[in-house]
C-alpha cells in the first residue's frame, strides 16, 4: 500500500486508479469509503488531556450504514486506541450503500489524527 496523504485529519491511501478506468461498483465503493471518512471525521472527540496522536483503524459496517466493530491497527497513544473505537461506534449511523451494491459488510481502515483545537 503506497504512503497516505492527509486529507484534514483522516488520512485516504494515495493510490486511487483514474475514475474513468473503474467499473461503476468499485467507483460506488471509493466514494462511499469518502462519505464514511468524512462522518467519522465530523463526528470525532478530542480530550484536551490528551497529546497530538494517531490510530490506524479498521471500522466494519453493515451496507445500511450500522456500525459493527472497530479495531485498532495501530496506535501512537494508547489512551486514543480506546477512544476511537469510541468515536467510530458513536458516529453510527454510516452513510448506506446504494442497493445494488450491498455486500453483507464493508471494511474500511482509517488513519484518524487527534489534535487540540
Amino acid at each position: 500500500m503506497s504512503r497516505p496523504i492527509t486529507r484534514n485529519d483522516v488520512a485516504v491511501p494515495v493510490a486511487r486508479p483514474a475514475v474513468s478506468s473503474l467499473p461503476d461498483k468499485e467507483f460506488v465503493f471509493l466514494d462511499h469509503k469518502e462519505q464514511v471518512r468524512k462522518h467519522l471525521k465530523a463526528r470525532l472527540n478530542y480530550p484536551a488531556s490528551l497529546t497530538d496522536g494517531t490510530v490506524r483503524i479498521r471500522v466494519i459496517l453493515g451496507p445500511e450504514g450500522s456500525f459493527k466493530q472497530a479495531v485498532v491497527l495501530e496506535t501512537s497513544d494508547p489512551r486514543l486506541a480506546g477512544l476511537a473505537v469510541k468515536d467510530a461506534q458513536a458516529a453510527a449511523p454510516y452513510p448506506p450503500l446504494p442497493a445494488k451494491f450491498r455486500p453483507r459488510q464493508l471494511r474500511y481502515e482509517f488513519l484518524v489524527r487527534y489534535r487540540p483545537e
